[in-house]
């Protein structure tokens, strides 16, 4: 009864990591092209780090230079994902998941290339700034990305949203309404929990409750069993009854870790649009100097 109940509901479960086919066809995958090109990168970055002493590149000519119009180039055709969510005529030019993609590839390649042009060593003022800029925008769009796949199905996919894990929580108990009904004190726990793990503290009380929600859950839903099996005749309980409960709590459970990835994806917005802005002034200022100085 209670897999038919979640068959009709269609609820998405892959937060859990269950499914790992279903997470690389995603696109939020390990195997992704994005996390391909960050792996790749972090071993350039490793290795430019080990043996920087023995880099023979100059900022100025050769090698060195281009690296740094490589590097340039790629974080300003990342702005291309935001052009193409933007701008009516663009939403022709193929898909937004392949933007996307690129997006965030070119995120990885460029802070890589322009690592190596500044031979993993700070210069002047101006050069180190640009450089700080360009590592805080790398560094806040890893981020970025971590709470997108908190957020989303896939990439560039559906988002969760807490509306659906509460109403999936709901939907999980009918089965056994009248199960609860011969037991009062599982129903008042029940509800006690729902009203608590719905409301919506600030961001400031939300990550204690998103980092102990699911150890409070596991204490609740034994006293809830008990309130149950004490309440039943026999003194025992169905499957169907256990699943049930398991998988109201689950719901909720992942309902308040969702509402945490909200407010901090709305912060991280928040920063990483200023970021993006000094960055591109920084570098022009630097590219500018570098030319005229």
């Amino acid at each position: 009864m209670i897999t038919a109940s979640q068959k009709s509901r269609g609820f998405d479960r892959s937060t859990n990591g269950a499914d790992s086919a279903s997470a690389a066809s995603s696109g939020l995958g390990l195997l992704s092209p994005h996390a391909v090109v960050g792996l790749v990168c972090a071993g350039l970055i490793a290795a430019g780090l080990a043996f920087r002493d023995e880099l023979d590149l100059s900022a100025s000519d050769g090698v060195g230079y281009a690296l740094g119009i490589v590097g340039l180039s790629a974080m300003t055709l990342l702005l291309g994902y935001s052009l193409r969510k933007r701008i009516k005529l663009l939403r022709q030019a193929g898909p937004i998941r392949t933007w996307f993609e690129l997006h965030l590839m070119l995120g990885l390649i460029g802070p890589t290339a322009i690592l190596y042009h500044a031979g993993f060593e700070l210069g002047s003022m101006n050069s180190t700034i640009s450089l700080a800029c360009v590592l805080a925008v790398s560094g806040s769009g890893v981020g970025g990305r971590y709470l997108y796949g908190r957020m989303h199905r896939s990439l560039a996919g559906p988002r969760r949203t807490v509306a659906n894990y509460t109403r999936s929580a709901v939907a999980a108990l009918k089965p056994i309404e009248s199960v609860l009904e011969r037991a009062p004190a599982a129903r008042r726990q029940i509800d006690a929990f729902a009203s608590d793990a719905t409301a919506d503290p600030s961001l400031f009380t939300l990550p204690f409750r998103a980092a102990t929600t699911r150890l409070r859950s596991f204490w609740v839903k034994r006293r809830v069993l008990r309130s149950i099996r004490n309440a039943s005749r026999p003194h025992v309980i169905a499957p169907p009854v256990r699943e049930a409960v398991s998988e109201f709590f689950g719901d909720l459970n992942r309902g308040v870790e969702l509402r945490l990835f909200e407010k901090l994806f709305a912060l991280w917005h928040a920063i990483h649009v200023p970021l993006t802005v000094i960055l591109f002034i920084s570098a022009g200022i630097h590219v500018v100097a570098v030319h005229l100085y």
